[in-house]
C-alpha cells in the first residue's frame, strides 16, 4: 500500500456507517462523502457486498430538486436490513 492510501473499507466498517446513517447519526452528506474516497480510486474493492454497499452510500445524498433528495431514511434503513442480511451465513 502506498503513503496515504486508503485501504479497502471492512464489513464492520461499512455495517457502522449504514447503522449511523439509518439512525440518523450521520447525514447523507456525511456518509457520501465516506464512501467516495473508494469511488474512481486505485483500491479496488473486492467483497462485492461492500462494494454494492459503497455504492449505495455515496448516492445517498443525490438530490432531485433544490433541498430535495432521491433517497431518505426509509430508503437507508432498507439498505442497512439487506446489507445485515447478506452477513448472515
Amino acid at each position: 500500500m502506498e503513503l496515504g492510501e486508503t485501504p479497502e473499507p471492512t464489513r464492520d466498517q461499512v455495517l457502522h456507517v449504514l447503522s449511523d446513517l439509518a439512525a440518523g447519526r450521520l447525514t447523507a452528506v456525511e456518509a457520501s462523502d465516506w464512501a467516495a474516497r473508494w469511488i474512481g480510486s486505485d483500491v479496488e474493492v473486492e467483497d462485492e457486498l461492500v462494494f454494492d454497499a459503497i455504492q449505495h452510500l455515496y448516492g445517498a445524498d443525490m438530490p432531485v430538486a433544490p433541498g430535495k433528495f432521491l433517497y431518505g431514511p426509509r430508503d437507508f434503513r432498507a439498505w442497512l436490513a439487506d446489507f445485515e442480511a447478506q452477513l448472515k451465513p
